[in-house]
């Protein structure tokens, strides 16, 4: 059979097409119209779902989409907090850090025979910038790092805030509308959320509206070292507020402002010098050893004060950081002055900013989630105000690191830091020596020697000496350490013992008759002790006289003017 000429000799599959030519171009055209509406359906859906998220998290806070105006009646005023203005941000300081990460350790871990016993007096502002710029910029050629802390409710993203710094003469406050030198975002250094549970985390920190908890918090502000010299380092730096970049980017999707796609940093910066924190430069101290203490409220016995002082400075360690609320007796502000004068004490002037108002930390306070945020901002801080000490403890008023051996604090943690290569902490044992019982020998003159009974080491509450090289954060009962250390090595109880004094704490033991011991280590230090106090005494007696003496002159000398 002869093909048929219409077709000739081709394929079968290729006439299949010829003939169902106009059904193809149907389907064709179907299949371009289904494309179509699912393009269409699919793009109503993301913006939607952008739409969605937008008000989700602006009503939470994650994102800041815009700068809220804030009513002037919003601003509390605080001695020692700087508000954000716009922003539910109170800021406490800022400080170079002295401990960047990558920095070798500042003390020299050698095992020194000598005991060491001294106070470092601060040195002057100019002598602590240039040591900065020696240091951070040529020794170490690093980046500047401002670190501010404070406290924040904002619930944004670090992208939300710009670093604004002035740089230059140290006069730049007085002149008001100067511009800043140097912009950046910020980026969170840390930020201490630690939930009791996580249903009471995310009730209390980010699902409440509006935020109940003001978070502690670390901002880091690095600053190119190009930008840098010896007469143009950084005065006075602050935080503003700005639509985070997430929000900047999608901005235009959501149909919002296109300008924020085109406006610098610096336009968000404020002018006004008080809106501005100076930036405080640590001593640095290769070989000293700081001491961190918690904030100092409702006027402890000023003779326990004394006692714990000159045996901090008696062990060893050259800087106590005290954080002081201002509600002190007069006895104890004058012993305050009296150290700050040596330079064993340098001490911080301590508030609680914000909400809710007229909160402290009393018991009363204890068991909420502001009260854990409050206490643990002055710690966090005071690592990076003792970032250029070699070594820092971390305790409270009524503790005492003690070496079981007859030497300095300063040599034993050297030897023990020698011993633990990859520590960035040490974690001591504790003895609770129990106030609320009776005192073992009630006729010595001093708390440490006539409390000597004490219950059996225990590894609760435990503090810790750590090298601020090797630690990004440290809080009350914790450490935070870089990349490549431990956290935290238990040291034995032969080496050195945390002595806790204060009264039994029945909330968690449930009772106070538990096995006990006599421990007579602290007699070791007794006659050095009490001869201290006693001069410290006869000098603060003195002082008084003075100052006296002085205010009846003053007096005298107006009551002649009115004359």
């Amino acid at each position: 059979m002869k093909p048929s000429p219409e077709y000739g000799h081709q394929k079968p599959g290729l006439v299949w097409t010829m003939v169902n030519k106009n059904y193809g171009q149907s389907m064709t055209r179907r299949l371009t119209t289904l494309t179509f509406k699912r393009r269409l359906r699919f793009w109503a859906g993301a913006w939607v779902f952008l739409v969605a998220f937008y008000c989700v998290t602006r009503w939470s806070g994650l994102v800041r989409w815009h700068i809220p105006k804030l009513p002037p009646n919003f601003y509390q005023e605080s001695p020692a907090f700087l508000q954000v203005r716009n922003s539910d941000t109170y800021l406490y300081s800022a400080l170079t850090n002295m401990a960047p990460q990558g920095a070798p350790d500042s003390v020299a871990l050698t095992k020194d025979p000598n005991r060491a016993v001294s106070s470092i007096v601060p040195t002057e502002r100019k002598v602590r910038v240039s040591q900065s710029y020696g240091y951070i910029v040529q020794e170490l050629d690093q980046d500047l790092e401002i670190i501010i802390t404070g406290l924040d409710r904002s619930r944004s993203w670090a992208s939300s805030f710009v670093c604004c710094v002035k740089t230059g003469k140290e006069d730049g406050r007085t002149e008001g509308d100067a511009r800043p030198t140097f912009t950046t975002t910020a980026r969170t250094y840390f930020e201490y959320v630690k939930p009791f549970s996580w249903e009471r985390w995310m009730k209390e920190y980010w699902l409440a509206f509006p935020p109940s908890v003001y978070v502690a918090t670390q901002y880091s502000c690095r600053i190119p070292r190009k930008h840098l010299s010896p007469s143009n380092m950084p005065m006075f730096a602050t935080l503003a507020p700005m639509p985070s970049l997430f929000a900047k980017t999608l901005s235009p999707l959501l149909l919002l402002s296109w300008l924020d796609l085109f406006w610098g940093y610096e336009s968000y910066c404020p002018r006004e010098g008080t809106e501005y924190l100076p930036v405080e430069y640590p001593d640095k101290v290769p070989d000293g050893l700081g001491l961190c203490s918690k904030v100092n409220h409702n006027s402890p016995n000023p003779e326990v004060i004394l006692e714990w002082l000159e045996l901090q400075r008696h062990l060893g360690v050259d800087r106590v950081v005290v954080y002081d609320m201002g509600n002190n007796s007069p006895q104890l502000n004058r012993l305050f002055l009296h150290y700050e004068k040596t330079g064993l004490v340098e001490r911080k002037l301590y508030d609680l900013p914000g909400e809710p108002r007229g909160r402290s930390l009393e018991e009363d306070f204890k068991r909420t989630a502001q009260f854990t945020q409050d206490e643990t901002l002055a710690v966090l801080e005071c690592r990076v105000r003792l970032s250029g000490h070699g070594m820092v403890l971390s305790m409270d008023k009524d503790e005492v690191l003690v070496p079981r051996q007859d030497v300095s604090l300063k040599t034993l943690l050297k030897s023990l830091f020698l011993d633990h290569p990859s520590a960035a902490s040490l974690v001591f044992p504790t003895q609770f020596f129990i106030t609320t019982w009776e005192p073992t020998n009630p006729e010595e003159e001093t708390v440490f020697l006539r409390y000597r009974r004490t219950r059996l080491v225990r590894w609760e509450c435990w503090k810790y000496a750590f090298l601020p090289g090797r630690v990004r954060a440290a809080v009350t009962h914790e450490v935070f350490p870089i990349y490549g250390y431990s956290l935290g090595d238990r040291i034995s109880e032969r080496e050195a013992i945390l002595h806790h004094y204060r009264g039994c704490p029945k909330d968690t033991w449930g009772t106070c008759k538990v096995s006990t011991t006599v421990d007579n280590t602290m007699t070791r230090y007794k006659a050095a002790l009490t001869n201290r106090i006693r001069e410290v005494k006869a000098s603060l007696a003195t002082e008084r006289q003075e100052m006296e003496g002085e205010e009846m002159d003053s007096d005298k000398n107006g009551s002649m003017g009115e004359d």
